[in-house]
């Protein structure tokens, strides 16, 4: 009776983080959607709160057997350093709830340990679970398109150009996208059955798309790191290889879409910006589409025994010196610009607070926000969500905040450094540890459905390197973590028995 109910629980919790919360919608719209959104979700999560302290009273009250893993250890030290983190605030009515809207605070930190624990110990029937997320996904991500076209047939109060779907904000859409497209992009390259790939490809689609048409820079980078890690098993056999650029006629097909549209419905678009102009409202994605065609012809009509993976070494060489001779450029632009006079003044090419959509200025405030911070707060931070709080009291050491008074930044525009300042050094090492122990396991565990999942925490993972954490992508991450441990202590059970 118990496993059941436990059981239940854990598919209760997985639906309402999954499902419930990335649609809830309040009556105040768009305006109040990030505290909105925290309070369903904190509401919503004490009914689970309390049902796991009983079921742990149980557990204690029978003795069962309760083993740690070393994900489970950092995860536990990251709640831990969390708790001291907040403990030694100057900030502890902030660092309690978190920032106004953004409300990542001790209590929100400390759910997501409960997610994780819940999951990873709990939860059954994952496969029909991340099906469904797929599912309720096609109408958030077809919403999200319309409504970047100038339609909103969903009445919204608040509605604005930079406003999506049921999320918000297009970085909060972004950063639980980049999730889903993740777990997507391996669902469809592992699918075999035809109406298990039909249903991936519209998911797929439609999700391409979206992310596409949403704006956000951060999932453009996301998108093409996981492309290039899906490259290697692509390069395996033919059927794989023919697979993958299927995907890419997929992503290719969506803009060369969105490109023809703008012959109907010239400047339906609601905002302008030079890159996705390129992608999606040029001809460039159209001769792209031709190319992965002709080649998805000329492979087709290839040996099956193909086996290209001495290649992807070669492409990940490449990839990097690509990248080198760009930091390169940049440098010399900055530091020289009179030897590159045609990109003085680009932002993608100018070290300035400007560079990458402003990321140059955020992570400067988030290093300079760390290192103003005393030696011992260096150790344990400034508290759960308090970097907005912490960096305006200190204009004077942290220069770089100045330019950013009439938005201020609640976070560096990067997970990892806001958690550096945030819980410090100790709880940065515990937060990043959980990350990398999970992929560890992952590429371990056997279940087909693991590597499904790493895509979708690895999604996660490369958007937030150029984003944040917030109160629809965080917990569903933490799922998904629960998740690639749940696998691996299913595996080591069965090997015992």
């Amino acid at each position: 009776m118990q496993k059941k109910l436990s059981s239940l629980w854990a598919v209760a919790l997985f639906l309402f983080i999954a499902i419930l919360l990335p649609c809830y919608v309040s009556k105040a719209g768009y305006s109040y959607i990030g505290t909105d959104k925290y309070h369903f979700f904190v509401y919503g999560m004490l009914p689970f709160v309390i049902t796991y302290i009983l079921l742990l009273i149980y557990v204690f009250y029978k003795k069962i057997h309760i083993s740690f893993c070393k994900t489970d250890w950092f995860v536990l030290a990251f709640a831990f350093c969390t708790l001291l983190s907040y403990l030694f605030s100057p900030y502890k009515d902030v660092a309690l709830i978190g920032n106004e809207e953004w409300n990542l605070g001790l209590i929100s930190q400390l759910m997501f340990v409960l997610i994780y624990f819940g999951i990873s110990r709990y939860l059954t029937h994952i496969k029909g679970c991340l099906y469904a997320v797929c599912m309720v996904n096609i109408p958030l991500t077809a919403l999200a398109i319309i409504n970047r076209f100038g339609y909103y047939p969903i009445k919204i109060k608040g509605i604005h150009p930079l406003y999506v779907s049921t999320f918000g904000n297009i970085n909060w859409f972004c950063g639980y996208l980049m999730i889903i497209v993740g777990m997507e992009l391996y669902l469809y390259f592992q699918s075999k059955e035809k109406k298990e790939k039909c249903f991936f490809t519209l998911c797929l689609f439609l999700s391409l798309l979206s992310l596409i048409c949403q704006g956000s820079m951060s999932g453009y980078a996301a998108l093409l790191f996981l492309l290039l890690l899906l490259l290697r098993p692509a390069l395996t056999s033919r059927h794989a290889l023919l697979t993958y650029l299927e995907i890419y006629m997929l992503l290719f097909s969506g803009c060369t879409l969105t490109y023809i549209s703008n012959y109907f419905i010239k400047g339906a678009y609601v905002e302008y910006d030079p890159i996705v102009n390129l992608v999606a409202f040029s001809p460039l994605p159209c001769v792209c589409l031709f190319l992965v065609a002709s080649l998805y012809i000329i492979i087709s009509f290839c040996t099956e025994k193909i086996n290209l993976g001495f290649i992807y070494k070669y492409v990940v060489i490449v990839c990097i010196i690509f990248l080198a001779v760009y930091f390169i450029v940049c440098g010399i632009n900055t530091f020289y610009p009179k030897i590159t006079p045609f990109l003085n003044g680009n932002s993608f090419f100018t070290y300035n607070r400007y560079y990458f959509s402003t990321r140059g200025g955020t992570y400067t405030v988030g290093i300079q926000a760390f290192f103003s911070l005393p030696w011992y707060r260096k150790i344990m931070g400034i508290g759960p969500d308090c970097f907005l709080t912490y960096v305006y009291s200190h204009l004077d050491k942290i220069s770089m905040a100045g330019c950013f008074q009439i938005q201020p930044l609640a976070n560096a525009h990067n997970e990892f450094l806001t958690m550096l300042v945030n819980t410090g050094l100790l709880g940065c090492i515990a937060y990043m540890g959980i990350f990398f122990c999970s992929i560890k396991t992952a590429l371990k565990t056997k279940n087909p459905y693991a590597k499904v999942v790493l895509y979708g925490i690895l999604g996660y993972m490369i958007n937030n390197f150029f984003s944040f954490q917030q109160i629809i992508s965080t917990p569903f991450v933490f799922v998904l973590l629960g998740i690639i441990e749940n696998f691996s202590r299913k595996e080591k059970i069965n090997v015992t028995n």
